[in-house]
């Protein structure tokens, strides 16, 4: 964790967060770091192209996929928020984000049924 940042008090960073796949209400601290998840690949610049989902990971300079998490972004304002293809300047961003860790979204262990959203500075 960052200690400049104001991360909320039981928030698991990604590497933690995957010792809760199946529960729900998880906070879970990380990094934007890309988009546009496949089973195969992510993109980490712009331009993105899909507004479902963007990638998390512990540090912005991580790029294995073991060490990121794919979070689904429903239709409506968690989506519009935080999309890449509408808000590529989110790159790099501290974001806390709620919802259920999964065993696969995406190829990745991530979190789906996203309710709740906080960009920390």
């Amino acid at each position: 964790f960052n200690a400049g940042l104001k991360i909320p008090a039981g928030a698991y960073t990604v590497i933690n967060a995957k010792q809760h796949v199946g529960e729900k209400n998880i906070m879970v601290f990380g990094y934007i770091i890309g988009g546009d998840a496949t089973a195969n690949t992510i993109r980490i610049g712009p331009p993105f192209s899909s507004k479902t989902n963007i990638v998390i990971a512990g540090g912005k300079n991580e790029r294995q996929r073991a060490n990121c998490f794919a979070v689904e972004l429903p239709s409506g304002p968690i989506r519009d928020a935080i999309n890449l293809v509408e808000n590529p300047n989110l790159i790099g961003a501290a974001i806390v984000v709620t919802g259920e860790i999964v065993s696969n979204y995406y190829g990745y262990i991530g979190i789906k049924g996203t309710k709740a959203y906080s960009l920390l500075k």
